[in-house]
């Protein structure tokens, strides 16, 4: 696998983009991004599954219907809580991207994100829908994955190739999402990702792929616990590197590259979460099942108090263990080990013998990992969190003023 510098979802053979300031954000920042296939591409997705719903879900849920040609994205207003002429403007927005690119209008989807609960600025879009000139390249990825950003302190794009039986492959991505981060997709503020691949993946298999990817990446993510109305991701797949089957290990390398674009797209989630200073990793090793291993990472990645101990490097390890018991696990207090960067914190459920400057420094790094082994099983996962910092705070208390 090879990384492709400064490139992200035109990467793909037969994919371009834009990314525009169309006025939907007053500080006339990049609002409104298209990414076009010039091919059919086999299209899945993955949508939150929050019961309070943006109408662009909604659309693009009855749109996917296995092909698409365009995905339009604005930010600035999430057209969530907009009620029925919220869902009228996702519809507009699909057929304005259907006539400017000349493709039917259930072969665009559509994604929102921004403050809830104000209408959308139509003819600003509508004027906006004019200006979007597909290209690609690394102006045109920069463009899309800045135009969808929202309180984000810098775009998040990757793009790699990877070599398959039939040639080579490449696989381009870029996501959004500070704050209001803890992404709950099912299958069928804000996250939202695109994923693109030239590869001839039939839509079982890209199902598939998708699924497996999730759970190690943008599902096992979490700034502050919240599940947006409108987290997204989408997934096209045109074919263009050529027409051949994918034999397993073939199969096997894909998996494996789309699951680092998605891991790394979400850590750049984890790592730009309004106002986090630290990047951390929980790591939950010895669990009996593996939904006992995501239950106690994702526990204490959420828990507000060591969230707060890691801003203020305090090696208070009784937070961890604290959230561990709380996480509906059936396990033993007196099993428990904690690691922090190495350095081992808590032994068979109390304070390992040490020097606790040693975990006070370990805290200190940007990028944390956090080893609680629970001595049950051989099941394990990880889940990525940020610490919380006054700016977090000082940034949600503003966002709508």
């Amino acid at each position: 696998m090879k990384i492709v510098p400064h490139k992200g979802v035109t990467a793909p053979k037969g994919f371009e983009a834009a990314g525009i300031a169309c006025g939907i954000k007053a500080s006339r920042k990049k609002d409104l991004a298209l990414v076009y296939s010039q091919a059919p591409a086999v299209a899945v997705a993955a949508f939150t599954d929050n019961r309070v719903v943006a109408a662009p879900v909604t659309v693009s849920k009855q749109n996917l219907k296995g092909e698409a040609r365009a995905i339009v994205i604005n930010s600035g207003n999430a057209n969530a809580c907009t009620g029925p002429k919220g869902l009228l403007d996702a519809k507009a927005m699909v057929r304005m991207t259907a006539v400017r690119l000349g493709v039917e209008s259930g072969q665009v989807l559509v994604a929102s994100t921004g403050i809830i609960g104000r209408p959308m600025p139509m003819d600003k879009i509508e004027a906006g829908m004019e200006l979007l000139d597909l290209s690609d390249g690394p102006e045109a990825d920069i463009a899309f994955a800045r135009a969808i950003m929202t309180t984000d302190a810098f775009p998040k794009q990757l793009a790699v190739e990877i070599e398959l039986s039939g040639g080579t492959v490449s696989i381009g991505g870029v996501a959004k999402g500070g704050g209001m981060i803890a992404p709950s997709l099912a299958p069928h503020a804000t996250m939202i990702a695109v994923v693109t691949t030239d590869a001839p993946v039939k839509k079982h298999e890209l199902h598939g792929h998708m699924t497996a990817a999730l759970s190690k990446s943008f599902n096992a993510v979490t700034v502050d616990g919240d599940t947006s109305t409108n987290d997204t991701i989408f997934v096209l797949a045109n074919g263009m590197a050529g027409e051949f089957k994918l034999s397993t290990a073939d199969k096997r390398v894909f998996q494996e590259a789309l699951d680092y674009v998605c891991v790394q797209l979400a850590k750049m989630i984890v790592r730009d979460g309004e106002g986090a200073t630290k990047l951390i990793e929980y790591k939950v090793v010895g669990a009996k099942k593996d939904a006992d291993a995501v239950k106690v990472a994702k526990t204490v990645a959420n828990s507000i108090l060591v969230k707060t101990a890691f801003f203020g490097q305090d090696p208070n390890w009784g937070r961890i263990l604290a959230a561990a018991g709380r996480a509906g696990v059936a396990l033993d207090p007196d099993d428990l080990d904690v690691d922090i960067n190495g350095v081992p914190v808590v032994r068979s459920g109390q304070a390992a013998d040490l020097d606790v400057s040693r975990a006070a420094d370990a805290m200190k790094a940007e990028e944390i990992q956090v080893w609680i082994n629970l001595n049950q099983g051989s099941c394990q996962a990880v889940f990525y969190g940020s610490d919380l910092s006054y700016d977090y705070v000082k940034i949600n208390a503003e966002y709508t003023t």
